[in-house]
């Protein structure tokens, strides 16, 4: 492995190994954490990971150091997802239900349900607050609070027309999640 040059982090780890009608070039990422006198040996594999993650993500083939920012980051993912945790025995999630008009005659065809966290310090939060958290944590019991707070799926209906909630914001895996 020798350095690739500017002083960016960036290594080449080779020239790449010829294969009949395929090149194959290698590229390592890596993580590196600094012991402190709090460090345990799992704190350090973690911070690492989590180092080798961010260097992947600037576009691998780099080093990344970890740093107090993504401590920081880490420690408010973790705080959220324990206030999630929390908000779902507490039933704190309201959902809305937005009409969706066909735009050729104005009539209501259906209805969105939006789901929002009524955050008891933070105040009412959009799904972009909290649903990158909200997809590691228990996917049924999000589902329940959809149907405990309003949510008629039965037959996919709701003030008597058809009701939708965005894929693109509440399934993953196939489990209902917001």
């Amino acid at each position: 492995m020798v350095p690739a040059g500017g002083g960016d982090g960036r290594w080449q780890t080779s020239q790449g190994f010829p294969r009949p009608a395929h090149r194959i070039a290698p590229t390592t990422s890596i993580g590196i954490a600094t012991s402190t006198s709090t460090s345990t040996p799992d704190s350090l594999l973690r911070e690492a990971d989590s180092a080798r993650h961010r260097a992947k993500a600037a576009g691998r083939a780099c080093w990344h150091f970890f740093d107090d920012a993504m401590h920081a980051q880490a420690v408010a993912r973790l705080t959220v997802e324990d206030q999630l945790r929390d908000a779902i025995t507490r039933a704190e999630f309201v959902v809305f239900y937005q009409p969706i008009v066909a735009l050729a005659d104005a009539h209501v065809v259906g209805h969105e349900a939006l789901v929002r966290w009524a955050h008891p310090t933070r105040g009412l939060l959009s799904p972009a607050d909290f649903l990158n958290v909200a997809e590691g944590v228990e996917t049924q019991r999000q589902a329940d609070i959809l149907r405990g707070q309003g949510w008629e799926c039965g037959q996919g209906h709701y003030f008597g027309r058809p009701a939708a909630i965005p894929v693109t914001d509440c399934y993953t895996d196939g489990d209902l999640i917001a």
